[in-house]
Order: C-alpha cells, then sequence, then structure tokens
C-alpha cells in the first residue's frame, strides 16, 4: 500500500518522473538503474503517486521508442526543440493546461518520501518551490514544484532563447527548500558511484 502522508501538494498537481536518458558520464540510462528492488523511474512513480493526481515519465524521442507502453509516458514535443528538461516542462504545460508540475530526476537515488513531504511543506500555490543545495548555492531544478501560473513565463523564456531551468528559479525566484540532509539531493553520475549507491541500499 502507498505509505500515508501529512503534507500536501497544491491541488490538481501531476507528477514528472524525467528519465534523463544515457548520460556521457554513467554510460548507461540512469532510469533503468535499479536502487530499490526496480528500476529507478518506476520506483520514483510509485514514489510520487501518493501526492500528485497522476505521475508521467518524461522522456525523449529515443527513449520512447523502447519504453514499455504500459507505463505512463510523455515524450518531449519536437517545438520545443532539444533543450533538455525544459522541454518535457513544456510538454507537459501544454498537455496538462492549469495543472501544477511536481518534477523528479532519476538522478537521485537518496529521494525518498520524507523529502517530498519536506518540499510540500514549503509550497505555495502561486510560487515555485525547488531544493537548494547552500554548499554550491545551486537550485535542484528537477526536484521542484512549478504552479501553472509561472509555467506561461517559462514558454516566454523560451521564446527569447533562454533554456536554463537554474536561471529561471532564480529569476522567479523559487522558494529554497534545504533538505535536513544533503545527501537526499546528491546526484548519482557514474558507475562507480551507482555501485556504492546499490552496495548502501543493499
Amino acid at each position: 500500500m502507498p505509505p500515508t502522508f501529512t503534507k500536501r501538494f497544491p491541488p490538481s498537481t501531476i507528477g514528472l518522473v524525467f528519465t534523463g536518458g544515457k548520460s556521457s558520464r554513467m554510460h548507461q540510462d540512469k532510469s533503468l538503474l535499479n536502487y530499490h528492488g526496480q528500476p529507478q523511474r518506476q520506483h520514483l512513480l510509485h514514489l510520487l503517486q501518493p501526492f500528485c493526481e497522476e505521475v508521467w515519465l518524461c522522456c525523449n524521442a529515443t527513449q520512447a521508442a523502447g519504453m514499455n507502453p504500459e507505463l505512463p509516458f510523455l515524450m518531449d514535443d519536437p517545438v520545443w526543440g532539444d533543450i533538455g528538461p525544459m522541454a518535457g516542462l513544456l510538454t507537459a504545460a501544454k498537455k496538462f493546461s492549469g495543472k501544477n508540475l511536481l518534477t523528479i530526476g532519476c538522478d537521485y537515488p537518496f529521494f525518498n518520501h520524507a523529502a517530498l513531504e519536506l518540499l510540500a511543506t514549503v509550497c505555495k500555490p502561486e510560487k515555485s518551490a525547488a531544493f537548494y543545495n547552500p554548499a554550491t548555492h545551486f537550485y535542484e531544478p528537477l526536484l521542484a514544484f512549478y504552479p501553472a501560473v509561472v509555467l506561461q513565463e517559462m514558454e516566454t523564456l523560451w521564446g527569447q532563447q533562454q533554456f536554463s531551468l537554474q536561471q529561471f528559479l532564480r529569476a522567479i525566484p523559487a522558494i529554497r527548500c534545504i533538505p535536513d540532509d544533503p545527501k537526499i539531493i546528491q546526484s548519482i553520475d557514474t558507475p562507480e558511484a551507482a555501485m556504492a549507491v546499490r552496495k548502501i541500499f543493499r
């Protein structure tokens, strides 16, 4: 059974799991790595479900060709171009017009139910919120809440050839969610790091 939770995101929130694809450092699809007894993308899909109206896997065209048709996936609309995660957000914003978007990337194996509750605690219906690393002074754009009211601003930036979600979150500015444990927002990007994480969970 899904875990119970006490903190909620604003109503009409759609969950998006960003599958990421094959990275130059990992040399394989990060979303297929198994840290928790199943592929990471399915683990995160189940993690978001208690918090969201629906949950979808965001992927590019290459990943979509090999995606299990039984899984709910959303391929980046080519109209946005090859611009990274912003393409997935803009694609979802069009498909789910008027909905809020909650994002999570497959790079974060330590991210958990408690972290989602923490993010929900700081969220406001009309303001973006994202995990923030005080050590690096960077937001984590794929551990974030994007309310419907700010997504039109994102499309405006796209029209100005500005594709950085980091810059977008700074410009708003988004609410900073500071993790209790920095490991929660640790991105795992190499085979060696992934192996070490799997040993921890085993």
